[in-house]
Formats: structure tokens, sequence, C-alpha cells
């Protein structure tokens, strides 16, 4: 359900972190800045994967290192849905399953060891800054939360500048 969907029909707000926001914040980008590799949304999900410990090694780490992978050449999903996920990826939408190891990886980036560390230990402290910056929103959205449930939905009513209507 859309997001603002969701909200229309239940009165209920949630709260939608933006990864791109929380990475940029001063904490999160003093950790990582200068880091010489590339698909910083894989590092973070390696990251996460320690995290929630499912940590895996790369299962073909020799060609995982090369910058690009010849492995598969044809684009990132199936021929026969490939046109499909295009086009809807030009008007944002995402959230693609894929399907060999070499569709969507940590190309040039497997292994590196940045500052003393290696680049999915770089990504936890990298995810644990950006909790650190989104924590202080959750008081703010447990006050709008309850102003709400105070304030029950009624349809907006002018009350001023009639005159103009």
């Amino acid at each position: 359900m859309p997001p603002g969907k969701c909200f229309n029909e239940t009165e209920k707000p949630f709260l939608f972190l933006k990864c791109q926001t929380l990475v940029a914040s001063p904490q999160a980008s003093a950790i990582y800045a200068g880091y010489p590799g590339s698909s910083p949304e894989t590092q973070l999900c390696l990251g996460a994967f320690k995290i929630l410990g499912r940590e895996r090694p790369s299962p073909a780490a020799n060609w995982a290192k090369e910058i690009e992978s010849k492995r598969y050449d044809a684009g990132d999903q199936p021929e026969e849905i490939r046109a499909d996920t295009n086009a809807m990826r030009k008007v944002g939408a995402a959230g693609f399953r894929y399907f060999e190891e070499g569709n969507h990886g940590n190309h040039g980036t497997a292994g590196i060891i940045y500052k003393g560390r290696s680049n999915v230990d770089m990504a936890v402290e990298v995810i644990e800054a950006c909790a650190d910056a989104a924590l202080p929103v959750l008081d703010h959205f447990a006050h709008y939360t309850e102003w709400l449930d105070m304030h029950p939905f009624q349809w907006v009513k002018a009350t001023e500048r009639l005159n103009e209507i």
C-alpha cells in the first residue's frame, strides 16, 4: 500500500527513514569519508546481514573483486521481464529480485580493508551511526502520534478570509 494511502485510510502515521539522508549525516559520512569502493548500498546490505547474524563471504570473491563482472552482461533481470523492470525504474519503482550473485553486488569492492577494518565492518559502523542520527526523531514521532490520537480527523473548513471565497 502506498505510504500516503496507508496514512489516509488508517490515520496512523509511520516513520519512513530515508537512508540516503541518514548516510549523508555528519556522523555517518565521517566513517566512510575517502572510501575507495563503490556500491554503498551493497556494503550497507552486507553490514545489515552481519548485524542480523547472517554474514556470509562472497561466494565468488575473485570475480567480485573485478571492477566489472563479465558474467552477466545482459542486465540484472531475466530477459522476459527486463523491459518491464526497466520501464518501472524510470518512474522510481524499486524492489527487484536478483537472480545471480553478479546481478547486483560489490564489484570492485569485495574484501576492501579501509582504515584498518573490512568494508563490511565499516558498513556496520555506518548503520549504527545512521541509527544514532535517527534516534532523536523517535520522540518527536511519538509526540506527533499522540497528538493525532487527541485530534481526530475532520474535514478542513475555512475559518478566515471568508470574504475571498
